[in-house]
């Protein structure tokens, strides 16, 4: 179809046809014309055009679709407050890492302090001397109020003091030394954003775990189809209920009313993690063979794994001894799921470890496999627990043992799926744990 018309009413017109003027401007549409002017016009240059209208739909949905997710993606970007007095260092890191972080800059502690309340902070990053509030103090700060969020400090090589106090009462995660090197930086924060989504994960599953221990006794050889069915069947109800609850607890009550709706309040959270625990076990057991498997040093394993215990371990001024056979050895594994195995063994060594007592991890190999092993002081040690324990993990049975700590069942079902095994040994100084995983072949 050749016409020649004014670019403007052809446009309106057809977009008006396609139902999104409502969501594109007159000079958007006059822009997006002209693209396709310039694209379709003829040998000789004049204002007679040929126009394929599909093309010109789909151009229209493909911008609007593009525009979306840009935004979406915006959006989804990890939120980093970088707090310097230096505007030449704000400029800097906002130029480096704006691409891949959302960004918001403070001049001072102060104000750093009054974004966080405003916006949900993921990474902080202070430098340390500023007038005012020094880095320390702002970092020990945000722990206290945020202790969720990643805390990281930028200082000289002469504040040696500074970084001890941002380690002991800041808690922070790292630091990084001036002149900032902003891949350095990059690196640290997914990382440690990783590491915090492992902690998350790896609550959850204890706590989902421990839910269902009663609820799954008669289940079968089929739980997996029954778990789904009812972490399905339980979302809506339990979502109604934990509203009711919420809207009493928000009201002036009497005592007894309130310990009533408290009382509800626990049961409503133990079927929620009922029901998490259905997806997490239906997860492992249909993912078998289709782990994101990749090699694994056990270098990194434990770098991590020390990150996620070292909270527990302090609370009970519990030492940590760790024994390398070789370091960095390579082995087969899904990074997350084994860094949870391995928290779920230590969370059972502290049951078994008196309070300044010592838990010892070794690392090594045997033949073509490549273990860690996690040995307690055997405390409380009952000859039911060692039978319990030793008949578990010897068998192949896929049934839930009720006998047991729950987070060494999930532990058990984590090295199942990646073809390992678990080997213990107990008497009365000790308990033993060691994980065998395949070693890598490159």
């Amino acid at each position: 179809m050749q016409s020649c018309v004014d670019p403007i009413t052809f446009h309106t017109m057809r977009a008006t046809e396609v139902g999104l003027t409502k969501f594109i401007t007159r000079i958007h549409q006059f822009c997006l014309f002209m693209y396709f002017f310039m694209e379709n016009i003829s040998d000789n240059n004049d204002w007679s055009i040929q126009i394929n209208i599909n093309s010109l739909t789909c151009y229209y949905e493909l911008r609007l679709t593009g525009k979306l997710n840009m935004k979406q993606m915006e959006t989804n970007k990890p939120k980093v407050l970088y707090v310097d007095d230096a505007t030449e260092h704000i400029a800097l890191f906002t130029n480096s890492l704006s691409k891949d972080f959302k960004i918001f800059t403070a001049g001072s502690g102060e104000e750093g302090m009054d974004i966080m309340e405003k916006e949900n902070i993921q990474v902080v990053i202070s430098d340390q001397r500023m007038p005012g509030m020094p880095g320390d103090e702002l970092l020990e700060m945000v722990a206290t109020a945020y202790p969720d969020v990643l805390r990281f400090m930028i200082s000289g090589f002469t504040d040696y003091k500074a970084i001890v106090d941002g380690v002991n009462k800041g808690q922070i995660q790292g630091y990084f030394r001036k002149p900032i090197e902003p891949e350095e930086i990059r690196i640290a924060i997914n990382k440690g954003l990783e590491i915090a989504n492992l902690r998350k994960r790896n609550k959850e599953i204890l706590q989902e775990l421990e839910s269902a221990n009663t609820a799954l006794k008669n289940a079968d050889r089929n739980k997996t189809f029954f778990l789904q069915i009812l972490s399905n069947e339980l979302t809506i109800p339990l979502n109604e209920v934990r509203a009711t609850v919420q809207v009493f607890k928000n009201k002036s009550i009497p005592e007894d009313l309130k310990n009533l709706v408290n009382l509800l309040d626990q049961n409503v959270s133990k079927f929620e993690l009922l029901s998490s625990l259905a997806n997490q076990i239906t997860l492992l057991k249909t993912n078998d063979g289709n782990l994101k498997v990749k090699g694994i040093n056990t270098t990194e394993v434990i770098e991590n794994l020390f990150i996620e215990i070292s909270g527990k371990l302090k609370k009970r001024n519990i030492k940590i001894e760790l024994k390398e056979e070789d370091q960095e050895l390579l082995f087969q594994g899904e990074f997350s799921l084994v860094i949870s195995c391995l928290e779920n063994i230590i969370n059972n060594a502290l049951e078994h470890t008196s309070d300044e007592g010592k838990i010892t991890i070794k690392t090594g190999k045997d033949d073509e496999m490549v273990y860690f092993e996690v040995i307690d002081e055997g405390m409380n040690c009952s000859e039911e627990y060692i039978k319990s324990t030793n008949d578990f993990f010897s068998s192949n049975k896929e049934l839930l043992n009720l006998n047991l700590n729950l987070g060494l069942v999930l532990a058990k079902q984590i090295m199942d799926v990646h073809m390992g095994r678990v080997d213990c040994h107990f008497n009365e100084h000790e308990g033993r744990f060691k994980l065998l995983f395949h070693a890598y072949q490159a």
